[in-house]
């Protein structure tokens, strides 16, 4: 998540440069250069750890989804050996079947009608009418 131009941090920059430049001697109770540099160096900080953070979870994410794929062949590994070695098991069979992801079936819809071939139609083939250099 970046800082918006006129958003917290950006005054936060902003301010600190007047402070710095313009109002250096001027203090106020809790709010003076050092105040405002320290408000900046934390962000900084925090923005740097959340940066890395979101690193650490990406790469996370992504060993998750390795584990998983080999996890996925090394079932579906099993449930094929299983299914040979059960062949002649039906209630082995029946509990592989239990233990199988469900799979769904071809989309149903309706069919789309084929398009009649204009009458007198001369191509026969399925190559489309393209014009050709002599």
């Amino acid at each position: 998540m970046s800082p918006s131009a006129d958003g917290p941090t950006a005054q936060l920059t902003r301010l600190a440069e007047l402070f710095e430049q313009e109002l250096g001697e001027v203090t106020f109770p809790g709010v003076d250069v050092r105040a405002l540099e320290e408000a900046q160096r934390e962000h900084s900080a925090a923005t740097a750890e959340m940066a890395e953070a979101e690193q650490l979870a990406e790469r996370a994410r992504q060993a998750v989804q390795e584990q998983e794929a080999s996890v996925a062949n090394l079932v579906e590994r099993a449930m094929a050996y299983l299914r040979v070695y059960a062949a002649d098991d039906r209630e082995l069979l029946a509990k592989l079947d239990e233990l199988a992801p469900k799979r769904r079936g071809p989309k149903k819809g309706r069919r789309r009608k084929a398009r009649p071939k204009p009458e007198g139609d001369a191509q026969t083939t399925a190559e489309p009418d393209v014009a050709r250099a002599s």
